[in-house]
């Protein structure tokens, strides 16, 4: 099953070189988000003992063992990933308070999972978490449910060269911070990078990128904020 739908963010900012409310809003990358066919084994959801989510994108891998998983202990990476299992039904989930992959191992090497556990991943990550739970001899499910593809790179650099340079860079997630590394080489001067939470911001900081303001992980809200701060920008 794939789920081509655009993200809530993109449906809020709209297409690149759109102008809300005065502001000229670039949001990267267009992003498609397929779950995989493959998805978790439900022997694997009888038998595991917690849960590790480290993206909004797994959530629907879990959702059809929303009964199964209500009590199970679960850490989730950051605020949006803990609201969406909450509107899932999941009635223990931890956050770390450092929202990325150390501070979920942080959090782990505390109060030490019960094994085994599931953690559903995206095809181009995990490899942090996994190496750990390998290290710590952590049991552990650990299957891909989820991939992200940027699409419309193309256009949006051609649109750059062509001079239509946004005055807020909107990045919806980690893998954004790097196609816009790869995209603003040729900028200047340099747009506002606005992360919508702290995880895309700790990437566009490993990235070198300056991120100016940092939401708490909601899409509907950070527009609003963005809207409050800049709203005067002509």
């Amino acid at each position: 099953m794939h789920d081509q739908q655009p993200t809530i963010l993109w449906s809020l900012v709209s297409p690149p070189g759109a102008h809300l409310n005065q502001l000229n809003w670039l949001h990267i990358p267009f992003i498609e988000i397929s779950q995989l066919a493959h998805q978790i084994n439900p022997g694997n959801i009888e038998e595991a003992e917690s849960v590790v989510v480290t993206s909004t994108n797994a959530v629907p891998a879990l959702r059809p063992f929303a009964v199964a998983l209500a009590a199970t202990p679960m850490v989730a990476v950051g605020p949006a990933t803990a609201r969406a299992l909450g509107e899932m039904g999941c009635e223990n989930v931890r956050v770390p308070p450092q929202h990325d992959a150390q501070g979920m191992i942080d959090l782990l090497e505390a109060a030490p999972p019960r094994q085994p556990l599931i953690y559903p991943r995206g095809k181009l990550g995990g490899d942090t978490l996994l190496k750990y739970f390998r290290s710590a001899e952590i049991r552990h499910f650990s299957p891909v449910v989820y991939e992200t593809r940027p699409r419309g790179i193309d256009k949006i650099r051609r649109q750059l060269e062509h001079g239509d340079q946004p005055d807020i860079v909107v990045l919806g997630s980690p893998s954004a911070a790097a196609v816009w590394q790869e995209l603003s080489g040729a900028i200047s001067p340099a747009p506002r990078i606005a992360a919508i939470g702290p995880v895309t911001m700790q990437a566009c900081a490993a990235s070198g990128l300056d991120v100016e303001f940092t939401g708490s992980g909601d899409a509907e809200l950070l527009v609003a904020e963005l809207l409050d701060r800049y709203g005067a920008i002509a």
